[in-house]
C-alpha cells in the first residue's frame, strides 16, 4: 500500500468510526506477534528498527529486543529509553516492557532517566522500576515516588 493510499484508508476509518476505533486499530497492529523476519535479526539491527517512522516497526523491535537474552539485549537500554518520548503511547508502553525483561542490567540507566526532565520519562521509568526485581530498582522505586509526591 502506498503511503497516500494508508493516508486516505486511515482517513476513512476516522471518518466512518470515529478517533476511538482508529487508535484501537493502531494499538491492535502494535500489538501483533512478532514477524519471524524480526526473531531472526540481530540486536543491532533491532536497535535501528527502533529508530523507525513507523511506529508498529518501533513496538515490535522493543518486543523483539525484550525476548533477547539481557546479556544480549542491554546495549539496547538507551535507545529503549529514548523511546519513553514517543507520541505513540502503545510504543512506550513496550520499551518499558522490554527494559522489564532486561532487568537488572538496565536499572542503572532507568535510574539516570528518573532525573529526565519530561514527566513521561520518569514515569515509564519509575514504572519500570517497580517491576524489576532487585534491591537498587526497588529503592529507586521508592525515591521516585517520594519526589513525585513533593511536586504534586
Amino acid at each position: 500500500m502506498k503511503p497516500f493510499q494508508f493516508y486516505k484508508s486511515r482517513h476513512a476509518l476516522v471518518q466512518l468510526f470515529g478517533v476511538g476505533l482508529w487508535l484501537a486499530f493502531l494499538y491492535s497492529s502494535c500489538e501483533a506477534p512478532v514477524s519471524p523476519d524480526l526473531v531472526k535479526k540481530t540486536v543491532p539491527q533491532l536497535i535501528q528498527d527502533l529508530k523507525s517512522s513507523e511506529s508498529r516497526v518501533r513496538a515490535q523491535a522493543a518486543i523483539a529486543i525484550g525476548q533477547r537474552p539481557s546479556s544480549e539485549a542491554k546495549v539496547a537500554v538507551p535507545e529503549l529509553i529514548k523511546l519513553f518520548r514517543d507520541q505513540v503511547p502503545v510504543v512506550r508502553k513496550r520499551a518499558q516492557e522490554a527494559l522489564i525483561a532486561i532487568g537488572k542490567d538496565a536499572v542503572p540507566d532507568l535510574i539516570k532517566a528518573l532525573d529526565a526532565i519530561d514527566p513521561t520519562v520518569r514515569f515509564h521509568a519509575g514504572r519500570a522500576l517497580e517491576k524489576i526485581p532487585t534491591p537498587q530498582a526497588q529503592k529507586a522505586f521508592l525515591k521516585y515516588l517520594d519526589e513525585e509526591k513533593k511536586q504534586v
